[in-house]
Order: structure tokens, then C-alpha cells, then sequence
């Protein structure tokens, strides 16, 4: 439960029955009163929680005034008295295994619990004051538990993960802690639990390529008592523990596999995942496994039939599938999901990035410049022999871009699509095929075999190589429905012209399905039947999506629509997140559809400011010598903030600078002053203000003008004029004035 409110309690959960919360996490919730995450007046049981950023008067994580009972819960970063926990009067609170720290009070009185409090063991309580509780030997008193920030670290709801140096790791009771943590990773990994929701997996702390040295036992090290836990060592330590087994990076890369060879248990070559495993790393800028691009190692990854792998906060690059044919980078033939990681610069037949025989799901990550001859960034096939269920794959709020399709295999710069594929809020741009498909190539059977809404595909290449041989920029369609909503799909080339955008081969009955909303920059080999909402432009007539260029919005890059877009406000009027032709209910940087009055066409919705210009009125005239001062304000109206603010004001040639003053920036003065005022907030502002002195007479015009780094709702407002006269003083002669 994320970003909830409450005029009095229980921002998040207000509960006065029998509650029980297991692998829950309560964020960023609000209560007037008591309870930010939770207000409690029945029975509450919580196991593997986390609590995070919440706010109340009492309570910030939890106010308790009935029968609370925390087990391996984790209460951090909430604000109020009794920050992460207050029990009241009349309430009973017993906690275990579990972790308050970090949390704050702004009267500093009760930071991180209030109230009383019975401890069952092994809990770590950063600061007790404001609360009592009667502690036993195994409690952790008075420590930072060093925490990371809250953070998708695999499994269904975001963590605080524990630091290598956590004093919470192996601090728990393994008899009375739950027997998987939040994410699902079984506990203890070491000799005792962890407190605390977070089970701190397997640390690697080497980056050399080096197998484990024993098999048979639960340690990962290269040899008897080195220490030394190799990405390579603990990915088979990993393989040979049932259930879920994370590995963590202590240290950070890159991790560079150096150990040539076949083997299938990861002991050579590429890392074999055969069980169920998650590799958490420290963000993708620092934990990177490379593979040389060395194709006897042959990949990087390859999740064999029956294993699974998740994927977060980790770059995979560099990896050549040689022999193996399929994934340069990642090989899955079992279940993979791909959380806020890169993917780049992988080399194979097919797959340059990652192939797919079996479930894959990728989120808030990027795959660029990869290559291979089918399937540059993705090769997803529908294959019985290798995988029963068949490839298919769901993809969103992530960016294919720089991969390409070489040679004359089957095309599809950024994706290769045989079996089932569903893509939300994705970005597909400046991908390249020589053949088919610059974006993508779909070549399925069946139903509904590509699904895309809030997509992006713009200034993708088919027939790259100039031969003659590829169409379909954007899509190329072999085979299967697909169907579209809310897409762009424009700005695409193909070197013969014919279907730059889009574009169905004779094959197993290829068709496009509009299901509305659609901007298609043009349509002419598309075939599609426009529905409510559609955009369709023309070999003649194509249709300028206006789309800046790729930028980087949060750890993704987007290409949002531009002022005058005519992607803009044009999505379906559905309520966001529904059925039918509704658009997804946020873009993919994450932030709330609609920002103006619809939903936005495509991937991302446009960043929304809307900078005005308020002019103090000028008097009518001025004598030649005097000054003049302009007050000029500037607001930001719009629903977003923006940056690079820049005012520019022409005097006229009768005036000239004395001096230019800002609230906030600084202004260059000349005939034409430029002021850059920088970040506007939503509903801020700034005041700039110039003298200027007239120097000769006649008519007075000043012309103003404000503009902004980010797309304007309204540009009616963003400029105006100041018109005076400055006339000459009228001196009398002074026999006259006697």
C-alpha cells in the first residue's frame, strides 16, 4: 500500500478486526492523526513487513491501540512520535526478530517507538527513547542498523536491504523466525536468521573467476577457508540450496567471467542458474558482469529449463553467445524477471541481448546496443522442445534502443517475437534491422499474439543494409494478431519507403488490430482498421509525432511528446488502468496518467509545465533622461515542475540598461536581456525586475518572453508586451515664466 491518506488515521490501513500482513510493505502513507501505515484497534499480526516513509502526529509506521504482533518486520524511515511504532494506552505490542531504526520524531522525543513494549528476543531498536521495553540479552540496543534505501530487491514488494556490515545479519533466532523472508528467500542463509523482513543472501566479495571450492557443504569460498565468495561460487552455492537463494554484492565490479568452458553447473563458461535464484545488486552503474565478449565463454547467464532467475539493480554486458547461438548476455530457458537493470552490448545468433524459450519478464530496465542476426535486443520463441510452456514474455516501463538485426537472418532490431509478448509503457527507438522489423518482427500464430499499450516506436531502420530486402521501420508482421492502443508508431524508415512504420508479410495470416487511440505516422502498409481515437497519417500525409530525443528520466530514458505533439491529451478517456482502450494508470517514468486533461499517446506522457508571464503595468509616459522599472513575474501553473527557466526581454532601441535584478538566477543584460531564472516547482514562481532609462524620445515598445525545458500546456502565456512614450521635458523661457 503506497501513497494513501488519511484525514485521521490509518493512512494506509485502519483495522478493528483480525488482520494478519505477511510480505507486505506500507509506503509513503499519511495520517492526520495517528497511524501513517496502519492504525490498529483490533488484532494485528505482521510478519515480513516493511514499514517506510510514512508520517502521522503518533505513529509514522504503526499506532497500535489493540493486540499488535511484529516477527521479522522492518520499520525505517517513518516520521512521527513514535516514529516507527506508537502504542497507546490500552494497547499490547509484542515484537521479535524485528528492526526499528531510522525513523524520526520532529519533536526528538520518541524517534522510533512510543509507548510500551514486550520483546519476545533478537530485535535491534535503534533508540529506545520514548519507549520502554523490558529487553532481553539477544536485543540490539542503541546501533545504526545500516539500511538501504527502500528499493525493489526482487521478489513482489520493495525492501530495505540489509548492508554487508549490518549488525541485524545473522542476529536473529533461527526457531522463531519466519522460514522465507519479504522477498521469498528461505532464512537462515548463514548460521542464524537475519532480523528484520530483509534475509541478507550469499555475499560475494571477490571479483575473480573462480568455481566454489566444495559442493557438499554450505560455504561459499574458492578454497578451505579463504573467504573468497566468487560470483561463480555462490551462483552453484545458490544452485545447490532448494528454494529461493539471493546473492548479494559486497564489493562492486566489475565481475568479468574469465573461465572458458561448457560445463552446465556454472563451473565453466556461462553461469548456469538450475535452481531458483535472485542476483540483488548494488545498482546497475556499479554491479556489472561482463563477459568479454569472449565467445568461449559462451554468454553470461543461461537459466536452464526448471530454474529460475531474478534479475535487479545489475548490468549484464559484453557477452557472445559463440556456440550456444542464443543470448549473447542472457539464455532463458526457464523463468526470468529483469528488475531496474542494463542489458548492452551482447553478441549472438539470435538474442543479442537475451533470448527466450521460457517466462520472461522485464521492468524498469534497458537493453541497448546489443546485436545479433535475429532479434537484436530480445528473440522471444514459442519452442515445446526446450520449454513446455512455450516463450512469452511482458515487458514495461523499459527502453530498447541502439539494437540491431545484422545479415540476412530474420530481422527485428529490437525485438524478434515468436511466441506471446505484452508491452506496457515501453520505449522502442533508434533500433535497426537489415531485413524486417527495425523496432520489432513478430512471426507467431494464434490470437492476440502481441499486445502493446503506451508504447513508443519511433525512428527505428528496416533494410538498414540498402539492399532492398526489409520493410516495416517500426513493426514487421509475419504472423498473429497484433494489437495496439494508445502506441506510437511513427518517424520509423524503411530504405525502399514502402512501410516505414508498419508493415504485414505473406506468411500465417499477419494482421494489425487497432484498439484505439493509436498515432501511426504512416499507416499506408499497415492494413489497420482505424478505430475511436486513431491518428492515421499517409505515405502523402504522415503525421510528425514531435518527440524530443532520447533523455533520461529517473534511471530510464523516454522520448516525450514536444509542445504541440499532437500525441498530447489524444490517449483514451478511459479511466486509467482499465478494460477496453483505457491507457496504463502511470507512464514509464513512473508518474500518475493523465498530467493534462487525457492521457498522453505512447510510452511517456509530456512533462507538463506551464510557465506564464505577469507584467506590471507601464505609465503612460516618461521623460527622455528618466528610468523606467519593469517588474516581471513568472509562475509555473502547470501540473509539473520544470528546468532552465529563461527569460529574455528586448528593450527598445530608446532604452538602455541600468540594471536587472532576479529573485532567483541572474540576468545577462544587453539590448536583449536574458535572464535564467532555472527550476520552477508547480505553482512557483520568480520576479524579475529592470531599470532602464530613456535616452531619446518617441514610442516605447518592450517585448517579453519566457520559455522552458520541459513541454508547455499553454505558450498563449509565455509572452507579452510593455508599451510606453517617452517625451522631452518642456523648458519655458524665463522672461516667459515671469
Amino acid at each position: 500500500l503506497d501513497g494513501n491518506r488519511a484525514t485521521q488515521s490509518g493512512g494506509g490501513i485502519y483495522n478493528q478486526a483480525n488482520l494478519t500482513l505477511d510480505r507486505a510493505t506500507l509506503s509513503a502513507n499519511s495520517a492526520t492523526a495517528d497511524g501513517g501505515g496502519a492504525w490498529n484497534g483490533g488484532a494485528l499480526r505482521a510478519v515480513n513487513l516493511t514499514a517506510s516513509g510514512n508520517s502521522a502526529t503518533n505513529g509514522g509506521g504503526i499506532a497500535n491501540e489493540g493486540a499488535l504482533s511484529l516477527n521479522n518486520a522492518t520499520l525505517a524511515a517513518n516520521s512521527a512520535s513514535g516514529g516507527g511504532v506508537f502504542n497507546g494506552a490500552i494497547g499490547t505490542a509484542s515484537i521479535a526478530n524485528t528492526l526499528l531504526g531510522g525513523n524520526s520524531d520532529p519533536a526528538q522525543r520518541a524517534p522510533d517507538c512510543a509507548g510500551q513494549f514486550v520483546s519476545q528476543g533478537v530485535n535491534l531498536v535503534q533508540r529506545t527513547a520514548g519507549c520502554a521495553i523490558a529487553t532481553s540479552a539477544s536485543d540490539i540496543v542503541g546501533t545504526d542498523p545500516l539500511l538501504g534505501p527502500l528499493a525493489d530487491n526482487g521478489g513482489a514488494t520493495a525492501t530495505h536491504a540489509l548492508l554487508v556490515a549490518s549488525p541485524a545479519v545473522d542476529a536473529g533466532d533461527r526457531l522463531t523466525c519466519a522460514i522465507e523472508d519479504q522477498r521469498g528467500v528461505g532464512r537462515p542463509v548463514g548460521a542464524r536468521c537475519d532480523i528484520g523482513a530483509f534475509e541478507q543472501g550469499l555475499v560475494v566479495n571477490s571479483t575473480a573467476d573462480a568455481p566454489d571450492a566444495n559442493l557438499r557443504d554450505p560455504v561459499c569460498e574458492t578454497a578451505p577457508g579463504n573467504g573468497q565468495c566468487t560470483l561463480r561460487a555462490a551462483v552453484q552455492q545458490a544452485n545447490g540450496t532448494p528454494g529461493v537463494d539471493a546473492v548479494e554484492f559486497g564489493i562492486a565490479g566489475p565481475f568479468l567471467l574469465t573461465l572458458t568452458g561448457t560445463s552446465e553447473v556454472a563451473a565453466q563458461g556461462d553461469l548456469d542458474i538450475t535452481d531458483d535464484v535472485l542476483l540483488n545488486g548494488r545498482g546497475s552503474d556499479s554491479t556489472i558482469i561482463d563477459g568479454g565478449n569472449n565467445p568461449d565463454i559462451g554468454g553470461v547467464l543461461h537459466i536452464a529449463p526448471g530454474g529460475s532467475a531474478t534479475i535487479a539493480a545489475l548490468t549484464i554486458r559484453n557477452g557472445n553467445a559463440g556456440a550456444n547461438t542464443f543470448g549473447g548476455n542472457i539464455r532463458n530457458e526457464g523463468s526470468v524477471m529483469l528488475i531496474n537493470s542494463h542489458i548492452s552490448g551482447g553478441t549472438a545468433t539470435s538474442g543479442g541481448g537475451i533470448s527466450n524459450f521460457g517466462q520472461l519478464t522485464v521492468r524498469t530496465s534497458t537493453i541497448i546496443d546489443n546485436s545479433a542476426g535475429a532479434g537484436g535486443g530480445i528473440y522471444n520463441r514459442n519452442d515445446a522442445r526446450i520449454n513446455a510452456a512455450g516463450g512469452a514474455m511482458a515487458i514495461s516501463d523499459s527502453t530498447l534502443s541502439g539494437n540491431r538485426a545484422v545479415g540476412l537472418l530474420e530481422g527485428g532490431g529490437g525485438i524478434n517475437t515468436q511466441g506471446q509478448a505484452l508491452l506496457t509503457n515501453v520505449t522502442i527507438s533508434g533500433n535497426s534491422a537489415s531485413r524486417d522489423g527495425g523496432g520489432m518482427r513478430v512471426q507467431a500464430s494464434g490470437q492476440q499474439t502481441l499486445t502493446l499499450n503506451n508504447v513508443t516506436l519511433a525512428d527505428n531502420v528496416a533494410d538498414a543494409d540498402n539492399d532492398g530486402t526489409g520493410d516495416g521501420g517500426g513493426i514487421a508482421s509475419l504472423g498473429g494478431i497484433a494489437s495496439t492502443k494508445n502506441t506510437i508508431l511513427a518517424g520509423n524508415s524503411d530504405r525502399g519507403k514502402e512501410a516505414p512504420d508498419c508493415t504485414l508479410r505473406a506468411g500465417n495470416n499477419p494482421s494489425f488490430l487497432s484498439q484505439g487511440y493509436n498515432l501511426v505516422g504512416n499507416a499506408s502498409g499497415c492494413f489497420l482498421a482505424p478505430q475511436p481515437g486513431d491518428q492515421m497519417g499517409s505515405g502523402s500525409s504522415p503525421i510528425d509525432p514531435r518527440l524530443g530525443p532520447l533523455q533520461a528520466k529517473g534511471a530510464i530514458s523516454v522520448r516525450p511528446p514536444l509542445t504541440g505533439s499532437p500525441a498530447i491529451n489524444a490517449g483514451s478517456p478511459a479511466l486509467p488502468g482499465g478494460p477496453g482502450s483505457a491507457c496504463s494508470d502511470a507512464d514509464q517514468s513512473g508518474r500518475a496518467r493523465p498530467e493534462g486533461g487525457a492521457c498522453d499517446i505512447g510510452a511517456s506522457e509530456a512533462i507538463l509545465a506551464d510557465v506564464r508571464l505577469v507584467l506590471s503595468a507601464l505609465p503612460p509616459s516618461v521623460f527622455v533622461g528618466a528610468t523606467l522599472t519593469l517588474t516581471i513575474d513568472v509562475s509555473n501553473a502547470g501540473p509539473s515542475s520544470t528546468g532552465d527557466v529563461q527569460l529574455v526581454v528586448e528593450l527598445a532601441p530608446q532604452l538602455v540598461l541600468v540594471s536587472s535584478t532576479a529573485s532567483q538566477g541572474s540576468c545577462t543584460p544587453g539590448p536583449m536581456t536574458s535572464c535564467a531564472v532555472g527550476a520552477l516547482a508547480t505553482n512557483a514562481g520568480a520576479r524579475v525586475t529592470l531599470v532602464a532609462r530613456a535616452v531619446s524620445g518617441g514610442d516605447l515598445g518592450i517585448g517579453i518572453h519566457v520559455r522552458a525545458a520541459e513541454a508547455d500546456s499553454d505558450t498563449a502565456n509565455n509572452a507579452g508586451a510593455l508599451r510606453t512614450t517617452a517625451r522631452y521635458a518642456l523648458f519655458l523661457p524665463l522672461a516667459a515664466r515671469r
